[in-house]
């Protein structure tokens, strides 16, 4: 195993220094393959079901957590990518509540879209949205109606021709102007899945087995370089002090919730 103690993260219009306490071990490339060409069989996951009650909400939590993060690394990457201009917004005339009727649908309209822009990769940044419904008479929840949220890098269509595309109800269409409005239209669309997650850990329901991003494998993502030493976090800021975003710390738990490690951060913006 690898060790290391420093992260550097390279977003293209910015960089974040990681800096841990602790050594954080890994396996490279070499360690990888050599893994994946052992005859040992790796050891199965404990299912959820056969979890103690304590497991599963330790489970449920590190989910939350996980998706929480990802949010945060969507809007980074959203910003990494400028040509994620356009805003859309698919919804159903006939109420579609199957999350697997909902995906073949959004997959097929991919298809007619890569069938349109054949000269230009399509790229994106799609959430599902599931609308609960509501019992006035009762006051409780009778069920959900998906629709999709999308960043995508088609530029200017006419909404008629885009709704005349999608065929199964309204479609929403905006042009972002900047990078602020990419940040607040990720923030607008991913706020739903993170909901929704926590609604289903809350109501003791079951949150695996759908996921709740879609990207194209085209993106521009950021870049990580694993350094074994430990970087000093005030050298780091004085030698980017004019081009500071923010700095802090936070602490990493294990799955029983136990501190550790504790990680300082550095975030400072790119030179031209």
């Amino acid at each position: 195993m690898s060790i290391y103690r420093t992260k550097i993260i390279d977003y293209n219009y910015k960089k974040k220094v990681l800096i841990y306490n602790h050594s954080v071990k890994y396996m490279d490339e070499a360690e990888k393959k050599a893994r994946s060409e052992s005859p040992e069989a790796p050891k199965p996951r404990q299912k959820y079901e056969d979890m103690s009650e304590l497991k599963k909400e330790k489970s449920d939590q590190r989910r939350l957590k996980y998706y929480q993060r990802k949010s945060i690394e969507l809007i980074e990457t959203a910003l990494m990518n400028p040509d994620l201009i356009t805003f859309v917004t698919l919804t159903f005339k006939n109420p579609v509540t199957s999350y697997d009727t909902a995906l073949v649908e959004w997959q097929q309209f991919l298809k007619r879209l890569r069938h349109l822009y054949k000269d230009k990769e399509l790229k994106y940044i799609c959430t599902w949205e599931y609308q609960r419904g509501r019992s006035k008479k009762e006051g409780i929840e009778t069920g959900g109606i998906f629709h999709f949220h999308a960043l995508m890098n088609i530029g200017y269509i006419e909404h008629s021709a885009l709704q005349k595309m999608w065929g199964k109800g309204f479609v929403f269409l905006k042009q972002i102007r900047n990078s602020e409005g990419q940040k607040n239209t990720m923030r607008y669309i991913i706020k739903y899945c993170t909901k929704e997650i926590a609604l289903r850990i809350k109501n003791k329901e079951d949150v695996r087995g759908q996921r709740l991003f879609f990207t194209s494998n085209n993106l521009n993502k950021p870049t990580s370089t694993l350094i074994e030493e430990r970087m000093s976090k005030e050298d780091v800021i004085f030698n980017n002090l004019e081009n500071m975003i923010r700095d802090g710390s936070y602490i990493i738990k294990d799955n029983m919730g136990m501190n550790i490690n504790h990680v300082d951060f550095v975030e400072y913006k790119k030179q031209n």
